[in-house]
């Protein structure tokens, strides 16, 4: 089975204790960690507690706001993300996913310059753990509250100035889905990605995310995940599902039926039909 986890943010509500019981009870092997739900929990309980559920962590969400947009300086950024990336570690992550965060009132260039200047403080750190720094983007059409990246072309102009094998692409399909020939374009990207966020959306986000069941929007999965093996892709793959469409599911149900996707996309099992 390749490396396969949903994201915690299916559960805004729930505990991490909740979330780790129905991710056993659902097969799904690992989290996609947010920093949020395990706040007051030193690393060694946190890894007592995977242990006990027999659960990994994938990914660890998130670091950034080096342009001082959430009131930080820069040096108490860098020291915020250094912390997250010692947690991923202790945890056996493979991901550390950095967020530009808002230009916080300084020019494009220079917010860019202030993201390049602490992706590449923390890229080394990152290599001696064996972790890759992984850069989102959000559509264009949401409110940009929380990061300046709006386009894989943004992406990547900002990975050609880190210039580090440590920092890599996220690709999460529900902001970069709707990108024209997104299909077309993964297999020369493919060795960029460092992880990839599967989701599907019945539209194109506008005013609030509302991703919905794997398969039960409009985004040509099996195209996407076809071009990605194209291009020799071979990194880890996580579910993220967040919105009105899937808060009014069950989460157990949802998760299982993440776990029956997963098989469809990547092993070729049955699509699965809606929770």
């Amino acid at each position: 089975m390749e490396p396969f986890a949903v994201n915690q943010r299916l559960t805004p509500h729930w505990s991490l204790e909740q979330d780790l019981a129905a991710w056993a009870q659902a097969d799904v092997p690992s989290l996609g960690l947010l920093r949020s739900k395990v706040a007051d929990l030193e690393a060694a309980q946190l890894q007592k507690l995977l242990a006990q559920h027999n659960r990994q962590v994938l990914s660890v969400s998130w670091v950034g706001g080096f342009t001082g947009s959430d009131g930080r300086r820069f040096r108490d950024a860098v020291a915020d993300a250094q912390t997250a990336l010692e947690l991923a570690a202790a945890v056996g992550a493979r991901c550390l996913v950095a967020r530009s965060g808002s230009r916080g009132g300084h020019t494009h260039n220079h917010a860019r310059r202030l993201f390049r200047d602490g992706l590449q403080e923390l890229a080394p750190e990152a290599e001696k753990h064996d972790l890759l720094l992984v850069v989102e983007t959000i559509h264009p059409d949401l409110p940009q509250t929380d990061n300046f990246l709006a386009s894989l072309d943004d992406a990547l102009e900002l990975l050609d100035r880190v210039d580090h094998p440590q920092v890599k692409l996220l690709l999460d399909l529900y902001h970069a889905g709707f990108e024209p020939d997104l299909a077309g374009r993964l297999p020369e990207l493919a060795e960029r990605i460092g992880l990839v966020q599967l989701a599907d959306a019945t539209s194109p986000p506008q005013d609030q995310e509302d991703r919905c069941l794997l398969g039960q929007g409009v985004l040509p999965l099996e195209d996407i995940v076809a071009a990605l093996r194209q291009g020799g892709y071979e990194g880890p793959w996580e579910v993220e599902l967040a919105g009105p469409q899937v808060e009014s599911l069950d989460p157990l149900q949802v998760l299982k039926h993440c776990r029956a996707a997963y098989e469809w996309l990547l092993e070729g099992g049955p699509k699965p039909g809606a929770s």
